[in-house]
């Protein structure tokens, strides 16, 4: 099996038991023989780098969620083994959530990017790393508003070569502005 295949059969489980709500059973595609788990979401204020930490993240109160639903992709993975049992994984993690209750309680969308770490072991790949790199504030509002523009509109500008041709763009709304 490909690096790439085993990358993303390994994410499309990660993805299943978020998706899942079975928060619990993520540490068990987790290195549990590092002591030094690295993780940094994007909502949360610093690091988290214990067993406990990451376990109180992923359950903050066992049995109870304050999730009422979410939809986690892990899309465009990029994979490079730096050893023979470890590897660095760069992808988007596009996201739908929406929470139980309170003035949070309307659905939130995103896409950031993610670095993550994964090691070998006997029982497969397992993460020791991972984190949420979110893009700077003017960038993401240059993203939003890259995504306001109708198609119509590029297509015109195409036309009239004021834009890049589709196969000279990086794939992102706004890698195509000539």
């Amino acid at each position: 099996m490909s690096l790439e295949t085993e990358i993303r059969a390994f994410f499309d489980e990660y993805e299943a038991r978020w998706n899942a709500k079975r928060f619990a059973s993520l540490a068990d595609l987790w290195d549990r023989d590092d002591p030094l788990p690295f993780y940094r979401p994007m909502e949360v204020d610093g690091y988290i780098a214990s067993w406990k930490d990451l376990e109180r993240y992923w359950e903050p109160r066992p049995g109870q969620s304050f999730i009422d639903e979410l939809n986690f992709r892990y899309t465009n993975l990029r994979a490079k083994l730096v050893s023979a049992d470890v590897a660095v994984v760069m992808s988007d993690f596009e996201w739908d959530l929406k929470l139980k209750g309170g003035e949070y309680a309307k659905p939130l969308s995103g896409r950031d990017p993610v670095m993550t770490v994964l090691r070998k072991t006997p029982e497969g790949w397992r993460m020791c790393a991972y984190v949420e790199a979110c893009m700077h504030p003017a960038v993401y509002v240059k993203k939003l508003c890259d995504l306001t523009v109708r198609p119509s509109f590029v297509s015109a500008l195409r036309e009239a070569g004021k834009v890049k041709p589709p196969a000279a763009a990086a794939g992102t709304p706004a890698d195509f502005w000539a």
